[in-house]
């Protein structure tokens, strides 16, 4: 399971994860993009039939459609963990370069980013929902693997890759 922060790198991490161990990757993004983001006992069902399977990677956050069960079936949690003055960046840079066409999405096929969502998002909601997800994951004795950098991701991937 993957879930963090905001135009952090989750969609890409989860696509080398997922060809490093041949493991399917779902995109909650894409997922809410395609049912519709505010139906949450829908994305909660697809959730639940998702992470019901045996080998899965489900990235993206989600808690307001599914609070626990990921984290109660999930072997691995990865946390994206940045400044959420780094990713209120990151997102704005992110929403420029789709507008000029210099990046594609991945994890959704839509390319609108809604700021007057994302802001408050980012700096005041998210926070406190990533935190929760935390002590749950913590309370629960899972396995908790946290980057607060790119760098940090660099790390570990040279160090997966390297055995």
């Amino acid at each position: 399971m993957i879930f963090g922060d905001t135009a952090s790198g989750k969609s890409s991490f989860a696509e080398t994860l997922a060809g490093i161990e041949n493991v399917p990757v779902v995109h909650l993004d894409r997922i809410m993009d395609g049912i519709g983001r505010e139906d949450r006992r829908r994305i909660g069902e697809y959730i639940k039939k998702e992470a019901a399977k045996p080998n899965w990677i489900i990235e993206g956050n989600a808690f307001t459609k599914d609070p626990d069960y990921r984290i109660q079936r999930a072997d691995t949690i990865y946390v994206f963990d940045f400044n959420r003055f780094v990713t209120l960046a990151n997102h704005i840079g992110r929403y420029i370069k789709l507008r000029i066409h210099k990046e594609i999405r991945k994890g959704s096929d839509s390319s609108d980013l809604n700021l007057k969502y994302f802001i408050p998002y980012i700096l005041l909601k998210f926070p406190p929902r990533k935190r929760e997800a935390l002590r749950l994951a913590k309370s629960q004795g899972k396995e908790i693997v946290i980057f607060k950098s790119y760098k940090d991701i660099d790390t570990f991937f040279s160090k997966k890759t390297s055995r």
